[in-house]
């Protein structure tokens, strides 16, 4: 019998200090990722973003990911 196992890759949270930005950091950190996940037959690699994180949003994009899903949610005592 022979079974396949799945395996995803999600990160979690990644920031870059501001006088780092711009100098790819968090490319060359997300490739490493990349080059690990494939490394690993991982199936699929996926990461959330806040709507509002345009830098991070356009980095993924160039880097291949797509919108897949959106996450709404509820702070505690607001409504």
């Amino acid at each position: 019998r022979c079974e396949q196992r799945q395996m995803s890759i999600r990160d979690s949270s990644m920031a870059t200090l501001p006088e780092a930005r711009g100098k790819g950091a968090a490319r060359n950190v997300l490739s490493a990722l990349a080059g690990w996940a494939d490394a690993n037959n991982a199936d699929r690699m996926y990461l959330q973003v806040e709507r509002g994180n345009g830098a991070a949003s356009r980095l993924y994009a160039r880097a291949g990911f797509t919108e897949m899903c959106v996450y709404h949610y509820r702070s505690a005592g607001r409504r």
